[in-house]
């Protein structure tokens, strides 16, 4: 997922913090939580949850939701089909 990431364009940071890793160009775009106790990866995405055509069961507006990292748009991953579809 990382090297994913850094492939999306030049200039791309990686900052870790205690909770979440932030991925940032000038602003974070996606900040990444790592749940080991539950198996799964939550992405936290600066895209508007309306803007997604025919979003997966997996994807949920949380912009009224506390949460830690930026992001109104949460991605849950789970398996590898989650990862491909996100």
């Amino acid at each position: 997922m990382e090297s994913f990431i850094f492939t999306l364009g030049d200039g791309i940071q990686k900052k870790e913090l205690k909770y979440y890793h932030a991925f940032s160009r000038i602003k974070n775009f996606v900040c990444a939580e790592l749940r080991t106790r539950k198996n799964e990866i939550v992405l936290y995405l600066r895209i508007k949850y309306d803007d997604i055509e025919s979003p997966k069961l997996n994807i949920r507006d949380v912009s009224s939701t506390g949460h830690y990292g930026t992001g109104d748009t949460e991605i849950v991953i789970s398996t590898l089909q989650d990862l491909e579809n996100a």
